[in-house]
C-alpha cells in the first residue's frame, strides 16, 4: 500500500512538473534567432527568401543579416513559427539600413499567404545607425502560425537599398489586447481594390486640385471682397454662441471623418501607436534605447493615450483609437480657433470678424487635414509658439520661456523660430528705465533658464543609461536622418528637381575642409553648392525677421510693445522665408506661419496679410494632402515618381513661391508705408483707416 502511495506520489510530481513546463513553455518556438549561416541563397540557416524582383543580394555572417537590392523590390527572409491563438506577442530586431528609398525597411508578420492578414512595425528610410525595431501584435482566433519576415520593403510598398538586421527576438506577453496589431485579413484586399487601374489613382491629383480651386474662389472672391462687410455683421450673444457650436461640431465631425477615409499617414501613425505602446509598457527611457526622432514631451502625451486605449480595451488600429491619437491636435486647433478669436475682439472686430476667424481656422483644410486625415502635430507647436509670443508681449518672459520650452519638447521645429524670439527678448528690455531695465533682463535670464530647465527636467524621464544631454545628440541624429534638399516641401528647390535630392553632410563638408581635402568637393560640386545656398537662405530669413523687429521698436521709440503684431509678421517671415529657400525642409514646417499671419493682421489690420493667409492656406493643403496621398498604400508605387505626380510638385513649388514673394512685397511695402514715429492709443483709428484702404 505504501508503495502504492509513493508511486502515485511520483505520478502527481512528475504530472505537475510536466504541466508546470507546458505552462512555462514559450509560445513560440523561433529556430536560429542567432542568425548563424547556412542558407543556400545566402539567408541564414532555417530561414527563407521571398523576392519580387528577383535582383537582390543576401549575406550572413556574425549575426548579421544582409538584404540588398538596387532596384525596387519588396525583399525579405521569412520563417513560420507555431503560435497561439489570442495572444499578443512582441517581434523585436536591431536594423540598420543604408540609402533605403521606398516604403522602408523593419519587420513584418507576413501571413498573407495564410490568412490575408500581414501587419508591420515602424519602417525606416534613407540612412540610420542600428537603432531597436518592435512590433507588436495580437494573433486571431484561428491563427496557428506566424511568418516572421526581415523585410525591405512591403506588399504593394516597393523598396531599394541595403538593410542589416541582428539579435531577433520572438515573446509573448501579458499586455492588453489594445496595444498591438491585430491579426485580421486586409480589409482593403476586395476585388474592387484589385481591378482598380493605376489611372484611377493619378487622377486622384485632380480631386486635391480641384478642392484647392473651390476654396481659392471661396477666399479670393467670396470673403476678401467682403471683409468690410462682414465686420460689420451685428448678432446677439445667443445667435454668436450657436454658431460657434454649431460651427465647432461641424468641424469635429469634419476630422472625424477624414479619419475615418485616410486612416492617418501609414509611417506617422504606426510609429505614434509604436511609441506610445513602448513608453506606456515600458518607460520613456526604453523608448529612446531604440530610434525615435521626436522629442521626449509628445512622447509621454502618445504614451497616455496608449495607456488609456490599454486600461479601456480599445483597438489602437481602429477609428476610435486611431482618433485617440488625432485628438491631441485637434484639441490644440480649438485653442488656436479661441485665441485668435478673443484677439480680434480685444482688437475691436465685429462679431461677425470674429465668428469668421474662428471658422477660418477651425474649418481650414489645410489644418482639418494634418490634424484629421495625416495625424501630425504641427497645430500643438503652434499653439506653443502663439502663447509664448504672447505671454512676451505681456511682459511676462517666464510664461513666456516656459511655454517655449514646451514647444522645443513637442517638436524640434520650435528651433527655427528662437533667433527671432531672442532679438524680440532684448527689444523689449525697457533700455531707457534704468529699475525697469534691470528688472527685465533679470527676467530674461529667468526665462531662457526655465526654458532650459524644463527641456533638461523633461529629458531626464528618457534618459535611462545615456548620459545627462543625451536629447542634444538626439536632436543632431534627428536632422541628419533626412538629409535631403526638400523632403515633400513645395518650396523653390523642389522647382528644379530638389524633392529627396540627397545632400552632402555639413560637418563631413566642415571636416574635410579643415584637413585640406577636397575630395566631396570634387565628387559632389552641386551638392555643396545646394547646401551652402540653403544656410545662406537660412540666415538670410532671419536677418530679415531680425530687421522688421529692430525697425518696430525703432518706430515705437525703442517699445517693442507698442505694437504687439510685430512678434507674429516677423517670426512669420522668418519661417516662411526658411520653409521656400532653405534646405532639410518636410511639407509641414510652414504650417505655423498660416496663423501667425492670421494673428498679424488682427494686429496691423492690412487686408493683405490676411490675403496671404488665405493664399498659404491653398499651397499648403495642397502639400499636405498630394505628399500624404503618394504614401498611401497602392498609390506609393503607381503614382510616386510618376509624370502626374511631378507635375504636380513642380505646379505647387511654383505657387508657394510666388505666394511667398507676394507676403515679402507686403512686408516691403507695409514697412515703406508706415510713419517713422508710432501713433498714440488715440491716432490708432486713422492707421486702422488708411490701411484698410490698401488695394490689394
Amino acid at each position: 500500500m505504501q508503495r502504492k502511495r509513493k508511486a502515485l506520489a511520483r505520478v502527481g510530481v512528475l504530472l505537475l512538473v510536466l504541466l508546470l513546463m507546458t505552462a512555462c513553455a514559450p509560445a513560440a518556438s523561433m529556430r536560429n534567432p542567432g542568425l548563424e549561416s547556412g542558407g543556400g541563397q545566402g539567408q541564414p540557416k532555417d530561414w527563407q527568401v521571398k523576392s519580387y524582383a528577383n535582383q537582390f543580394s543576401i549575406a550572413t555572417e556574425g549575426g548579421v543579416v544582409m538584404l540588398h537590392s538596387d532596384v525596387a523590390d519588396d525583399l525579405r527572409v521569412v520563417q513560420s513559427v507555431k503560435v497561439k491563438p489570442n495572444k499578443p506577442y512582441v517581434f523585436s530586431a536591431e536594423m540598420r539600413i543604408e540609402n533605403v528609398e521606398g516604403t522602408g525597411a523593419g519587420l513584418s508578420i507576413d501571413n498573407y499567404e495564410l490568412d490575408k492578414s500581414c501587419v508591420y512595425s515602424w519602417r525606416g528610410t534613407g540612412t540610420l545607425d542600428w537603432v531597436r525595431v518592435e512590433l507588436a501584435f495580437m494573433t486571431g482566433p484561428d491563427t496557428k502560425e506566424a511568418v516572421l519576415a526581415l523585410r525591405l520593403g512591403g506588399y504593394s510598398e516597393a523598396t531599394s537599398g541595403t538593410a542589416y538586421f541582428r539579435n531577433i527576438n520572438l515573446e509573448q506577453t501579458g499586455e492588453s489586447y489594445a496595444n498591438f496589431q491585430l491579426l485580421e485579413p486586409w480589409e482593403q484586399n476586395t476585388p474592387v481594390e484589385r481591378t482598380r487601374s493605376s489611372h484611377w489613382y493619378q487622377a486622384v491629383f485632380s480631386l486635391f486640385i480641384m478642392i484647392t480651386l473651390l476654396f481659392g474662389m471661396l477666399f479670393l472672391v467670396g470673403i476678401q471682397p467682403n471683409i468690410g462687410r462682414i465686420n460689420s455683421v451685428k448678432w446677439d450673444k445667443g445667435m454668436f454662441g450657436a454658431l460657434l457650436g454649431g460651427s465647432l461640431l461641424i468641424a469635429l465631425l469634419a476630422r472625424v471623418l477624414l479619419t475615418v477615409v485616410f486612416r492617418g499617414h501609414p509611417t506617422d501613425i504606426t510609429c505614434w501607436i509604436g511609441w506610445g505602446n513602448t513608453v506606456a509598457m515600458r518607460g520613456l527611457a526604453a523608448l529612446y534605447e531604440g530610434w525615435c526622432d521626436y522629442p521626449p514631451g509628445y512622447m509621454l502625451i502618445i504614451g497616455l493615450i496608449s495607456k488609456v486605449q490599454g486600461f479601456l480595451k480599445i483597438n489602437s488600429y481602429g477609428t476610435f483609437g486611431l482618433f485617440g491619437y488625432m485628438l491631441p491636435a485637434i484639441l490644440a486647433d480649438i485653442g488656436i480657433a479661441f485665441f485668435v478669436m478673443k484677439a480680434a475682439e480685444k482688437q475691436g472686430f465685429g462679431v461677425g470678424m470674429q465668428y469668421f476667424l474662428f471658422i477660418f481656422v477651425m474649418l481650414n483644410p489645410a489644418a482639418m487635414f494634418l490634424s484629421g486625415a495625416w495625424g501630425q502635430i504641427d497645430s500643438i507647436l503652434t499653439l506653443l509658439l502663439i502663447l509664448s509670443f504672447y505671454s512676451l508681449y505681456r511682459n511676462r518672459r517666464v510664461p513666456s520661456g516656459l511655454f517655449y520650452g514646451l514647444a522645443l519638447l513637442m517638436k524640434w521645429q520650435a528651433l527655427m523660430f528662437g533667433p527671432v524670439l531672442a532679438v524680440a527678448f532684448l527689444l523689449s528690455i525697457r533700455w531707457k528705465e534704468r529699475e525697469l531695465r534691470w528688472r527685465d533682463i533679470i527676467y530674461t535670464a529667468l526665462a531662457v533658464l526655465a526654458a532650459l530647465a524644463l527641456v533638461f527636467a523633461v529629458s531626464l524621464f528618457g534618459m535611462g543609461q545615456q548620459h545627462p544631454f543625451w536629447f542634444v545628440e538626439r536632436f543632431i541624429d534627428a536632422q541628419s536622418g533626412y538629409n535631403y534638399l526638400s523632403v515633400e516641401a513645395y518650396n523653390a528647390r523642389a522647382i528644379f528637381g530638389g524633392n529627396w535630392k540627397q545632400l552632402p553632410e555639413l560637418e563631413l563638408i566642415i571636416t574635410q575642409l579643415i584637413g585640406g581635402d577636397s575630395t566631396l568637393l570634387r565628387a559632389d560640386p552641386r551638392g555643396v553648392v545646394q547646401l551652402l545656398l540653403g544656410w545662406l537662405a537660412i540666415a538670410g530669413a532671419v536677418v530679415g525677421g531680425g530687421w522688421m523687429l529692430i525697425k518696430e521698436a525703432k518706430r515705437g521709440k525703442w517699445d517693442l510693445f507698442a505694437r504687439r503684431g510685430s512678434l507674429y509678421l516677423a517670426a512669420a517671415f522668418c519661417m516662411y522665408m526658411i520653409f521656400t529657400f532653405g534646405h532639410y525642409m518636410h511639407e509641414r514646417y510652414v504650417f505655423p506661419v498660416l496663423f501667425l499671419l492670421v494673428l498679424a493682421y488682427i494686429h496691423y489690420k492690412d487686408r493683405r496679410l490676411l490675403l496671404c493667409a488665405m493664399l498659404l492656406t491653398l499651397s499648403t493643403f495642397l502639400n499636405v494632402s498630394t505628399a500624404l496621398y503618394i504614401h498611401m498604400p497602392n498609390a506609393t508605387h503607381i503614382v510616386r515618381g510618376q509624370a502626374d505626380h511631378n507635375m504636380v510638385v513642380r505646379f505647387c513649388s511654383i505657387l508657394e513661391t510666388a505666394f511667398f514673394l507676394h507676403f515679402a512685397w507686403v512686408c516691403y511695402d507695409m514697412n515703406r508705408r508706415a510713419k517713422t514715429e508710432i501713433e498714440t492709443e488715440a491716432e490708432v483709428p486713422e492707421l486702422t483707416n488708411e490701411l484698410e484702404g490698401v488695394p490689394i
